[in-house]
């Protein structure tokens, strides 16, 4: 006897999974508690870093050769349109820290950001 085939719905957990929603919707859904009661600018900043770089992957250095990968998404990173927020707040990092050696190590990482994703 073979098994009923699966409804338009779906069947068992991946029926009641809920559909992904897109990166910036669910950005701003983790970052929303921010704008709730007075948080402190610095970690108010660390938080939405962190917030986009779990959402967004990091994306490969400048200097890997990715034309023949196999497993290279053609058409970028999906979520790469995070890469602009995630810039952003490593620049706001550098621009506020006290430390003179941090400040080239975030610049660094907001430029790593700031490239094409392909």
């Amino acid at each position: 006897m073979r098994r009923p085939r699966p409804t338009a719905q779906g069947t068992g957990a991946h029926a009641r999974r809920r559909p992904r929603r897109p990166p910036w919707e669910r950005y701003e859904q983790l970052v929303a508690f921010l704008g709730e009661g007075v948080i402190e600018s610095r970690l108010r900043t660390v938080t939405r870093l962190l917030a986009a770089s779990w959402i967004s992957p990091e994306p490969p250095p400048a200097a890997a050769d990715r034309t023949g990968d196999p497993y290279r998404n053609p058409l970028g990173d999906l979520y790469a349109e995070l890469y602009g927020e995630i810039a952003a707040r490593f620049r706001t990092l550098a621009a506020h820290t006290d430390s003179v050696s941090w400040n080239p190590v975030l610049l660094g990482k907001a430029a790593q950001y700031e490239g094409k994703p392909w």
